[in-house]
């Protein structure tokens, strides 16, 4: 059994959220299901707003075994009057200040009794109230990821310990002077790549571009045709490539237009609420099965746009991956390791052909040019991704259709492998070139379901996890805690 308390201030909109969170990491740390996980989190949510909103001060407190998890919710403040008014939905007291901030809505009660096996509340007038309610809970059934596309540079690295501040995961330690990643936690994004300012951390890839056949095609994301300055048209660089002998360049954006569309109409059609999180990134496929596994439900049935090159144009032509997730996807999908190339190696075999004003032969380039969806919300970078999907394990973000989530700022333009020019300027190019047809592209469902990884769980038995974790909690409480890095760990938690 696992017990743990968490203190709330009324007013401190701040913080708000911070006790249910704090729950939400303890339970899927000792591998409680994430059907479980999202209930519990919900009316976890709903019952600390309550207390943010309403009551002078509160405090959660949760007890968790193999069977349940029991949530008790106290608070000191003006109490209730009519409880049976309180719980029907939409009735509310709430502040003016908690309403200009999105709170209120009067669903708090009922959203709590909706989410539990059990639900009971007191409360008395002048004094305060007492919400108190029970999950069933499952053990994860998880699957280990023991493969990553990261390649790591040991003698380059200079123990700055960035890379492990920027992990969103916490998958990175560096030990003995060189880095080292926990492939059961590492989603393959690109983040410590981009950071590291001595090169230490990299994708696997081969250390040359593959030789063409005369009808090998080259599928590459838009994105690298802005790697080489203003005074070089992406024209001018797809007349590069075919000098490099390949005989057609596909790009990767008519498969991205083609899924986003497929996406949308399935988003319109799907029976129940709640926005569909877009398959366009691998990285943040990865992140939700690492680490919000309770969202599975929510990702779309498609596979990623680079997987839907192969089942398009099949294994045997040339394909750039523009970051870890995106080369173990083709590899994956039967791509072999020699097929694939990096924006370096390209980058530096396009230069000695690339010529200022050279222009490639048909119609001009253009780019997406795609209109606005007002039910779909498109979000840039990881911080700004692990945020959203937050609210949307919080249940929150209803009044939406669709979440394009990319891991990289500026979509792939942001990538870490993108090492030349303005990511912004790049894509901000590319936008303004006009719409571009999907020139034959496809978007193709999913075979096989997405499933949770085993993540930040200790151990595939519960009562382990459990015993791990109060043992954890005895060594913290002799650590400084200052999370310093110093150690090799992001914080003296996750050392």
């Amino acid at each position: 059994m696992t017990t743990c308390s968490f203190s709330m201030a009324g007013g401190d909109y701040e913080r708000a959220g911070s006790a249910s969170r704090s729950l939400k990491e303890l339970l899927k740390t000792v591998g409680v299901d994430p059907v479980a996980v999202r209930r519990v989190m919900v009316a976890a949510y709903e019952a600390e707003m309550n207390v943010v909103i309403h009551a002078h001060r509160g405090t959660l407190q949760a007890t968790v075994d193999g069977r349940d998890v029991v949530v008790d919710v106290s608070d000191e403040g003006p109490g209730i009057p009519d409880i049976a008014l309180a719980m029907k939905e939409g009735y509310s007291t709430a502040p003016p200040k908690a309403r200009e901030l999105g709170f209120g809505a009067g669903l708090g009660l009922p959203n709590i009794r909706k989410h539990s096996d059990e639900f009971s509340i007191e409360s008395t007038v002048g004094k305060g109230t007492r919400v108190r309610f029970r999950v069933r809970i499952g053990a994860l059934d998880a699957r280990e990821h023991a493969f990553t596309s990261m390649h790591l540079h040991g003698e380059l690295c200079r123990r700055c310990m960035q890379c492990i501040q920027v992990c969103p995961t916490q998958a990175l330690r560096v030990h003995r002077g060189a880095p080292s990643v926990l492939t059961h936690l590492c989603i393959e994004c690109t983040s410590c790549i981009q950071t590291c300012p001595a090169g230490a951390l990299s994708m696997e890839v081969p250390d040359r571009v593959p030789s063409p056949s005369p009808s090998t095609v080259l599928v590459l994301p838009p994105a690298f045709l802005f790697q080489f300055g203003a005074d070089l048209a992406p024209e001018a660089i797809l007349a590069a490539l075919g000098a490099l002998g390949f005989a057609d360049v596909r790009l990767l954006s008519g498969w991205d237009a083609s899924l986003q569309d497929a996406v949308r109409d399935w988003a319109r059609q799907r029976p129940t609420a709640g926005p569909v999180i877009s398959s366009v990134c691998p990285a943040v496929i990865n992140l939700v099965e690492t680490r919000f596994p309770s969202l599975l439900s929510e990702l779309a049935p498609w596979v990623t746009p680079v997987e839907a090159v192969v089942r398009d144009l099949g294994t045997t032509d040339v394909v750039m991956a523009v970051c870890p997730a995106q080369r173990t996807s083709l590899l994956a999908a039967g791509v072999p390791d020699t097929h694939l190339v990096s924006p370096q190696m390209l980058r530096e075999a396009v230069r000695p052909h690339a010529q200022r004003g050279a222009s490639a032969p048909g119609a001009p380039l253009a780019g997406p040019g795609t209109e606005h969806d007002p039910g779909t919300l498109r979000v840039e970078g990881l911080r700004s991704v692990i945020d959203i999907l937050e609210d949307l394990e919080n249940g929150q973000l209803q009044d939406l259709q669709v979440l394009e989530l990319y891991a990289c700022s500026h979509g792939c333009f942001g990538s870490g492998m993108m090492k030349a020019g303005s990511a912004a300027l790049a894509a901000h190019r590319w936008q303004s070139m006009g719409r571009q047809a999907s020139s034959g592209a496809h978007a193709f469902r999913r075979e096989q379901p997405y499933s949770p990884r085993s993540g930040v769980r200790l151990d595939p038995d519960m009562g382990k996890a459990m015993k791990k974790l109060a043992r954890i909690e005895e060594l913290l409480r002799g650590l400084p805690g200052r999370d310093c890095g110093q150690c090799g760990a992001p914080t003296c938690r996750a050392f």
